[in-house]
């Protein structure tokens, strides 16, 4: 054991049992060193947003350094279509910070989340408490927004609620609420994925992927949810899998506790049994 991994192993013992479940569930090799650094930052949140409350006091190249952006064109060309953004978020790495910084580069937005009070007070951003207010009263906020072009920003890994789909998640079972395929559905809008990892400095990389498809009028509204839902699963699995270091502790925790998907564990053991 290298003397990096040692010291890690004494100074966070903690985090790097935590994490250790997670990176047996990695796709590809992963560097342990990193991912314990990674996930070390991402504990420290809420020291790590004191202190990048000030990079939205900054200029706009201190902002870029902190916060820098790939993908941003894809945004930009959602944002050209007029029908509205739904920007589905995850908790992943420095997430929440996606909206503030999206607000302080002039974009008008609706934020649904169950903070307390956004980090940054800006212009442009209207925050609606999932916890604060009637389910029903946040559905038709989003409308709104979405219905006049604008972008609406939220969650879509959230474990609150009971409806959507019990889907098969890194060989657990796990519910995933369909409320920004409803959004999408119902209005029409582009629904974009974004990701915001934490690097081992600290920087929150802001990253927007593909749109995801929407289906069409030949296909059930039950079939559109589903397919939405899907494809962003399967996105979060990647991440997850890829980059464990930044899934949130509670998060790994809560997972832990999931019922593994016993038909897959079956077959995987069938497998190893004929290759034997």
């Amino acid at each position: 054991m290298s003397r990096s991994r040692v010291l890690q192993q004494t100074l966070f013992r903690q985090h790097v049992k935590r994490l250790e479940p997670m990176l047996a569930l990695a796709s590809q090799p992963i560097e342990h060193s990193r991912a314990v650094r990674r996930h070390v930052m991402g504990f420290k949140y809420k020291s790590l947003g004191r202190w990048r409350k000030s990079a939205f006091e900054g200029d706009a190249e201190r902002l870029a350094d902190l916060f820098p952006i790939t993908g941003l064109e894809r945004f930009e060309l959602a944002q050209s279509i007029g029908r509205g953004v739904i920007l589905v978020n995850s908790h992943f790495g420095g997430a929440r910070y996606v909206p503030q910084v999206l607000a302080h580069m002039g974009v008008e937005l609706l934020s649904l989340n169950v903070f307390k009070k956004p980090r940054a007070k800006l212009h442009g951003m209207k925050v609606v408490r999932l916890h604060d207010t009637f389910l029903a009263r946040a559905v038709l906020e989003a409308q709104k927004f979405l219905k006049k072009g604008k972008v609406v920003h939220l969650a879509g890994d959230g474990y609150s609620g009971k409806s959507g789909f019990l889907l098969t998640f890194l060989g657990r079972q796990r519910r995933f609420a369909a409320g920004f395929a409803e959004l999408a559905v119902s209005t029409g809008a582009v629904v974009l994925p974004v990701f915001a990892p934490i690097d081992e400095e600290g920087r929150v990389n802001i990253e927007f992927v593909d749109p995801l498809d929407v289906g069409d009028d030949s296909m059930s509204y039950r079939d559109r949810i589903e397919l939405l839902v899907t494809q962003y699963v399967r996105l979060l699995e990647r991440r997850w899998a890829e980059d464990p270091g930044n899934v949130r502790p509670p998060h790994v925790e809560i997972f832990l506790t999931l019922p593994v998907n016993q038909a897959l564990e079956c077959a995987v053991v069938s497998e190893s049994r004929s290759t034997a």
